[in-house]
């Protein structure tokens, strides 16, 4: 019996598991994962596959601990940090790091025969590759199969069963109307709720938002003065955040595990989590600074009125401390995220 564990947050995941599914023809158990989420119980099975997602450090071990049990392994993944994080470690499988994990899954199971645009057009997507095709009917596919599959795999499956010509050309134009809907949104949205930040260093546009996806930022991004964008949300659990780049000399998957040891992805997308805990002390610090800041300047106030110099000088100069105070409060708590974390793994991000 054979199970097969997959990213269930994206349509890399979700095609990885559809190709395995349709090389098993339909005889296989599908076991959606993500990251955060408890690891499924494989023990009755006697042949996993483990397609674009890892279990961070536990990896080999769970891995290793599968195989002591009896059960084939087999890992397809292209994550950056999670590929070198066991880059000594020998596992059956396929890892390339810069193709996706549903081609990789089509080039292991299929190799004799060529991969469907369909598996390319949602491989370039994932891992960002402005290069292989046109880059606006790569974006429109997505979010063309994004309406029309959801994340559905039996969908996806079919899909693959009578993609052609035709069908991506139906994509894309149903993913172009999808993406000026978008597009307005987001243009709103970025007005209304982004903020600038300083983060390890780098200058960042950030956004409470769940739209996971550097397009999210197009209408407030400027590279010229911006290295980083930054979606974040809560999810009931822990707040989930992710990096974009489209600059080639920074590594946001570094950036990731440095903001937890956990986090990581790929050089220009990755992803990490935080608790509640850290993420309120972060914001306590920075919102006790800003209450003793407006107690401070109604005092100068009440001094300026009252001609009362001992209050006006004394507001004024707690006011000068508090500002000063700002800047130290916000390093101690960024350099304290990467501490954070308590879970078993983190990715990347989608990084949709």
């Amino acid at each position: 019996m054979t199970g097969c564990i997959y990213h269930e947050a994206d349509l890399d995941g979700v095609m990885s598991a559809a190709i395995v599914k349709k090389y098993f023809k339909g005889d296989i158990d599908l076991l959606p994962y993500n990251y955060g989420k408890e690891i499924p119980d494989v023990n009755k099975y006697d042949k996993v596959f483990v397609v674009d997602v890892s279990f961070g450090d536990r990896t080999r071990f769970l891995f290793d601990e599968w195989e002591d049990k009896g059960i084939d392994v087999t890992w397809i993944d292209h994550h950056k940090t999670a590929i070198e994080a066991v880059k000594d470690y020998n596992v059956k499988g396929k890892r390339r790091i810069g193709t996706a994990a549903c081609e990789l899954t089509w080039e292991y199971l299929f190799d004799d025969i060529e991969t469907p645009d369909v598996v390319k057009l949602l491989s370039v997507y994932d891992v960002w590759d402005h290069d292989r095709f046109e880059w606006s009917d790569v974006l429109s596919f997505q979010y063309g199969m994004r309406g029309y599959c959801g994340l559905d795999v039996d969908m996806v499956r079919e899909v693959l069963n009578k993609a052609n010509g035709e069908f991506v050309s139906d994509m894309i134009r149903n993913g172009e109307a999808i993406i000026e809907y978008i597009i307005e949104k987001n243009r709103g949205e970025m007005k209304m709720f982004s903020f600038e930040a300083d983060i390890f260093g780098y200058k960042a546009i950030c956004m409470n938002t769940t739209e996971f996806n550097s397009t999210t930022f197009e209408s407030m991004y400027d590279p010229r003065k911006h290295d980083l964008m930054m979606p974040f949300c809560w999810n009931g659990r822990f707040f989930r955040c992710s990096f974009y780049t489209t600059k080639k000399e920074v590594d946001v998957s570094a950036l990731a595990r440095k903001a937890n040891p956990c986090g990581g992805g790929h050089k220009a997308a990755a992803g990490f989590q935080l608790s509640v805990e850290d993420m309120m002390g972060f914001l306590v610090g920075l919102i006790s600074i800003i209450i003793i800041t407006v107690i401070s300047f109604a005092m100068m106030m009440e001094g300026w009125e009252k001609y009362d110099s001992q209050k006006f000088y004394t507001g004024l100069l707690v006011i000068g401390i508090s500002i000063i105070m700002i800047f130290p409060v916000m390093q101690y708590n960024m350099e304290n995220m990467k501490n954070v974390y308590k879970f078993n793994k983190l990715n990347e991000m989608k990084l949709d």
